[in-house]
């Protein structure tokens, strides 16, 4: 019979590499001569012209807005795609949710609508790193929670 492969990973950073190393084996074992391009496709919202550029544009837009520390969170954060977290947010979203950390409440909003965040711990350890800065104290998790039920409502089905 036909054997078969399974991967897994619990590290996301070695999810590419593991992936690629099980497209590898699949094709050895299906005598298929392409070889995996995971290594060299470009990651959705990664800058073209390098950090760089993207932390200088970021900037542009944003500097009237936001601290720099936040911008530079955001840019490093999200990619190209820091724009989307802003879009549409109100002043209030723009504010950090902790002056620990440079992540803003925009980021929460974010999470929720876009990527499936449905929890208080989805939003401080699984979405932003809140919760391993050690700082998820019973304030922050108040907001977290305010800001879930604000806008889960608005979750795209």
């Amino acid at each position: 019979g036909m054997p078969v492969v399974t991967a897994t990973t619990v590290k996301f950073t070695a999810g590419r590499r593991v992936a690629e190393q099980a497209t590898d084996r699949v094709c050895q074992i299906l005598r298929h001569q392409a070889a995996c391009r995971t290594a060299t496709t470009v990651l959705p919202g990664a800058p073209v012209g390098g950090v760089e550029g993207l932390l200088g544009e970021a900037k542009a837009k944003l500097e009237a807005k936001l601290d720099a520390d936040v911008i530079e969170h955001l840019a490093r954060s999200y990619g190209t795609d820091f724009a989307r977290v802003l879009a549409d947010a109100a002043p209030s979203l723009l504010t950090r949710v902790s002056e620990d950390a440079p992540v803003i409440a925009a980021q929460w909003v974010h999470a929720i609508r876009e990527e499936m965040a449905t929890s208080v711990e989805d939003l401080l350890a699984r979405r932003t790193e809140l919760g391993a800065r050690g700082l998820a104290d019973a304030a922050l998790r108040e907001r977290a929670e305010e800001i879930l039920a604000a806008h889960s409502a608005e979750v795209r089905s």
